[in-house]
């Protein structure tokens, strides 16, 4: 699982680790992977599996 930003930059990792099914909250500081604040602005949230894209969310970051 990895946000990115709007223009399809890598902003961080929140999950690289297999899970077994199940229902799962992830929480996101709002840091990038260096643990800067990020700007505020639109973000996307996407979880991959084997390679592909199986989920992504959009997330409007702000103060």
């Amino acid at each position: 699982m990895s946000i990115y930003d709007l223009a399809g930059r890598f902003v961080r990792t929140l999950l690289d680790s297999p899970h077994p099914p199940g229902i799962y909250t992830v929480q996101w500081d709002g840091k990038d992977k260096e643990g800067h604040k990020v700007k505020n602005g639109i973000y996307f949230c996407r979880l991959e599996v084997d390679g592909g894209i199986v989920g992504k969310i959009k997330m409007v970051k702000t103060r």
